[in-house]
C-alpha cells in the first residue's frame, strides 16, 4: 500500500483548490462599475446561470438587480433568494450595490439603467466573461 507524503497531499489539495477557484471565477465576477447616479464607482457582482437561456437572436437574457438603494426594499424575499431564483430560471444576474447612496432612487436611477443596458448591448460591460459573446 502506497502512502502520500504530507507535501504531496498539500500539492494535491492546492491543485484541487485552484481548479475549484478557476471554475468559480468563470461563474461569477466582481468589480467596480462607474455610476452616473452616484458620481463614482459602485460594486457589482455578475453571476452566470448554470443553464442559461437566450432570446430569439441568441443573446443571453440578463437581469440587472439593483440593491441597497436609497429607498426601502419592497417585498419579503431576501436578495439572495431573489437572485437564486433568477439563476435557476436561466438568467444571468448583475447585482449593482448602491450602498444606500442618496441619489439611488426613482427617476435618477434611470440614468444608470440606460447606461448599463447600453454597455451590455455593446458587449462592453466588463462584468461579463467574453463580453463580445454576450452582446
Amino acid at each position: 500500500m502506497k502512502y502520500l507524503s504530507i507535501s504531496s497531499s498539500r500539492k494535491h489539495i492546492s491543485i484541487l483548490f485552484f481548479s475549484l477557484l478557476a471554475t468559480l471565477n468563470l461563474w461569477a465576477a466582481c468589480g467596480k462599475w462607474t455610476s452616473k447616479v452616484t458620481g463614482g464607482t459602485i460594486e457589482y457582482t455578475t453571476t452566470e446561470s448554470k443553464n442559461p437561456i437566450k432570446d430569439f437572436n441568441g443573446n443571453y437574457l440578463t437581469v440587472v438587480y439593483l440593491k441597497n438603494l436609497a429607498i426601502k426594499k419592497i417585498g419579503r424575499n431576501s436578495i439572495k433568494k431573489d437572485v437564486n431564483w433568477l439563476l435557476a430560471e436561466g438568467y444571468r444576474v448583475i447585482e449593482l450595490n448602491y450602498s444606500k447612496n442618496r441619489n439611488a432612487k426613482a427617476l435618477k436611477i434611470n440614468e444608470d439603467i440606460i447606461a448599463i443596458n447600453d454597455s451590455i448591448a455593446a458587449g462592453s460591460f466588463c462584468g461579463l466573461k467574453n463580453c463580445s459573446q454576450y452582446k
